[in-house]
């Protein structure tokens, strides 16, 4: 037997009920393992922390420099960029004001990573009743779509908040594993305990370009027009360079809108 339940349902049971929970703060710890375009960056050790209806998502192994790849010399390793990113690319959540912030890498040609905000993804899960047990947890199966894939979760009731792994969320207990059927992504349990908060800060990330989708998308599309200028262009990344697939459409989508008009436009995403 399975229970669909619509993402915004489970936001308001869950968000409500955390009003009532202690003030602790608790950090779960995954091991990401990825086959994406843009390899391994978020692979490895990744944290989670949370506290009062809000968390705080962290690529700990995510480089912290930026780096240079590869060599014209070398066609075993072309050149490019990896943006490094100091905070471990953060995604923060915070359930009483339904609001989500977090970091991109997106454009290598930006010297900055950007800090776009938006309401918290409203994912619909359907639970169904198989369950296993994770590192001495009760858990059940929860299959949902986010991104462009479908996530297999194992979520425990035991630890009744509604977060997960990256932007996985709104199930009525924790994510302790999730794994995507087209075997892209999938983050490994590592360890849970309730820790001191004093050295924690679970708020959103601060170094970085602060925009608005709207504005990041203005910002790119001059790029483009720049890049068109000197007899170049941008181009859309792979489907799969990201964990969310065909997350960045931007310059595909304005370049075959433009074709049917003259001025500038403005889309939406």
């Amino acid at each position: 037997m399975a229970l669909k339940i619509p993402g915004l349902v489970i936001f308001i049971l869950v968000a409500f009920g955390l009003t009532a929970q202690d003030k602790a703060t608790y950090r779960i710890e995954y091991i990401c393992e990825t086959n994406l375009i843009k390899k391994n960056r978020y692979d490895g050790l990744n944290t989670l922390y949370f506290s009062e209806g809000r968390s705080l998502f962290i690529h700990n192994d995510f480089p912290k420099e930026t780096q240079f790849l590869g060599s014209f010399r070398d066609s075993r390793y072309p050149p490019g960029i990896i943006k490094g990113d100091r905070e471990g690319l953060p995604v923060y959540m915070d359930f009483n004001l339904d609001t989500m912030i977090y970091k991109t890498d997106y454009f290598i040609l930006s010297n900055q990573n950007f800090i776009l905000s938006t309401e918290i993804p409203k994912i619909e899960w359907v639970i169904h009743d198989l369950q296993r047990e994770v590192a001495g947890f009760q858990t059940r199966l929860a299959v949902g779509e986010f991104g462009g894939r479908i996530y297999e979760a194992w979520f425990t009731e035991e630890i009744p908040v509604p977060f997960g792994p990256y932007k996985l969320n709104g199930l009525p207990g924790l994510i302790l594993e999730a794994f995507s059927r087209d075997e892209r992504v999938s983050y490994y349990f590592k360890s849970f305990q309730k820790i001191d908060g004093r050295g924690v800060k679970i708020g959103p990330p601060i170094d970085g370009r602060e925009m608005t989708m709207e504005q990041l998308q203005e910002y790119l599309i001059t790029d483009l027009y720049r890049a068109e200028s000197v007899g170049a262009t941008h181009d859309d990344p792979h489907p799969n360079w990201t964990i969310e697939k065909s997350k960045w459409t931007i310059f595909g989508d304005y370049k075959k809108i433009r074709t049917t008009r003259r001025e500038p436009i403005k889309l939406s995403r």
